[in-house]
């Protein structure tokens, strides 16, 4: 397809949120003001904007462990997530959830365990389709958790039953050590939506552009009334499995490859071969973009902690 320029401009800009935001995450952890653990998106962003571009206002997106770029991209503000991640009051779940209990209205946030994803995803396109709204679920999951029983329950129901959702797998290769050749039976986790009359795409996880075209013919599909859609987004994760993983089981050769590959160096090529772009335009838009990632860091800095009262709030009973 043709886009305009100033599609491919704003296209390029949420692709550098995503990889500053990645980056200023991992220097945070290692200064030792994000508290917990920190899952790095790094390397695997044009998977994650893709998608969440693809997406309109109102459509729900669920994100996984390694993608707090994904929240800022579908809407939630940037001090907020900062928020979340030192644990304050201002964030959305009030300082009692970190990175990955990210939330509002659009964002439905991550399960407890992995897999749960799937199952929320689900209820989530069935309350879409009882009450008639003409909107989808965007549920990113990772290439090993397509090996838990709750992926192939939902997605037997979600094929059921027409509903609304598409699955977008990030495989990145690995299920924290274990690569997926030796974990999973399948050589595409995208052959397994055959066994559920789904449809499925794979596409390269690197470019923004792919995943992007692939993400809004499934929302098509979905919107239809046809059901759900699977998408195989193969990427790469560069750094380890968590901040301190120091990647013992992959070779320096592989990770040199891929990082070859990486996705905002490829689309900022491609786009200043086609002067869409210059080097000095993305000089001011990279200072606009570390203005805002700095300002939103002082604000959750010097926002509130939790209080002892704030435990018992927005629980059910």
């Amino acid at each position: 397809m043709e886009y305009s320029n100033d599609f491919l401009q704003n296209m390029y800009i949420n692709l550098m949120k995503a990889r500053m935001l990645e980056e200023k995450i991992v220097e945070l952890y290692h200064e030792g003001k994000v508290p917990g653990s920190v899952h790095s998106g790094v390397g695997e962003e044009a998977t994650f904007v893709g998608g969440c571009l693809a997406l309109r206002k109102d459509d729900y997106m669920m994100t996984t462990h390694r993608a707090v770029c994904a929240n800022w991209i579908k809407g939630i503000e940037i001090k907020k997530i900062f928020c979340d991640l030192f644990g304050k009051r201002e964030g959305t779940n009030h300082g009692k959830g970190a990175a990955i209990r990210i939330c509002s209205q659009e964002v439905l946030g991550m399960s407890g365990t992995q897999g749960g994803v799937f199952v929320i995803a689900t209820g989530a396109a069935l309350s879409l389709k009882m009450l008639n709204k003409k909107n989808v679920v965007l549920a990113f999951f990772g290439d090993d958790t397509s090996n838990r029983g709750t992926f192939h329950e939902s997605l037997n129901l979600a094929s059921l039953w027409k509903l609304p959702v598409i699955f977008l797998c990030d495989n990145n290769q690995y299920g924290i050590s274990i690569n997926i050749k030796k974990s999973t039976s399948v050589e595409n986790i995208a052959d397994r939506a055959i066994a559920y009359n789904i449809p499925s795409k794979i596409v390269d996880g690197n470019s923004i552009i792919e995943v992007y075209e692939a993400t809004k013919n499934a929302i098509d599909y979905a919107l239809s009334g046809n059901g759900p859609y699977l998408i195989e987004a193969k990427t790469y994760r560069c750094r380890g499995h968590m901040e301190g993983d120091q990647c013992s089981y992959r070779t320096k050769k592989e990770e040199n490859e891929w990082l070859e590959k990486c996705p905002v160096k490829r689309f900022e090529k491609e786009l200043l071969e086609k002067d869409v772009i210059t080097d000095e335009w993305i000089n001011v838009e990279k200072q606009k973009i570390k203005k805002v990632i700095e300002d939103a860091i002082i604000f959750a800095e010097n926002s509130e902690e939790p209080s002892e009262e704030d435990l018992f709030k927005d629980i059910y009973v």
